[in-house]
């Protein structure tokens, strides 16, 4: 027990001096990528926290650096395997204070209500294909068959010797 103390610890000093501040040199201990693997866990667990409870961006950036961008921090949580819909990406279906969102297109194709969405369209289209073909009567469309006819022998546009003029 007093190792997750001593770790915990050691991730809010870890936390307090910005770790991913990108003026940090490289040799800066407190910098992200010189952080013991542990310690980088536990950060990386706490963006994690903090993005599912609704920090933004730029609040995250404020708290962790500037170099925290979108995706550094995606890429950061995936790496440590906390990556969910909640820290990766916000619903498509309405913004913050519940009004609806019409959404980009990559929002009507890929987000929460994209199946309906596709399935609703193909229904429509196949009920407008369905009223404009009037009901069409049955036709054979098989013609008999014909012989074709063998094809022109091709000559090299000189008259035979024998009908040559001399």
């Amino acid at each position: 027990m007093p190792r997750t103390t001593a770790l915990s610890r050691k991730v809010a000093a870890a936390i307090a001096a910005v770790p991913l501040d990108p003026t940090h040199a490289t040799d800066n201990a407190a910098a992200f990528g010189n952080l013991p693997e542990d310690v980088q866990r536990g950060v990386v667990e706490q963006i994690a926290l903090d993005k599912a409870a609704g920090l933004s961006g730029n609040d995250l950036r404020a708290k962790y650096g500037e170099g925290l961008t979108g995706p550094k921090r995606r890429t950061l949580l995936r790496g440590f395997g906390f990556a969910t819909a909640q820290t990766i990406a916000r619903s498509y279906s309405a913004y913050r204070d519940g009004e609806a969102r019409q959404g980009s297109a990559h929002a009507r194709q890929h987000g929460p209500n994209a199946i309906e969405r596709q399935a609703a369209a193909k229904k429509a289209v196949q009920e407008a294909a369905a009223a404009s073909k009037p009901a069409a009567r049955k036709r054979s469309t098989s013609k008999p068959a014909t012989a074709r006819k063998p094809a022109a022998k091709r000559t090299s546009g000189r008259k035979p010797a024998s009908k040559r003029a001399s």
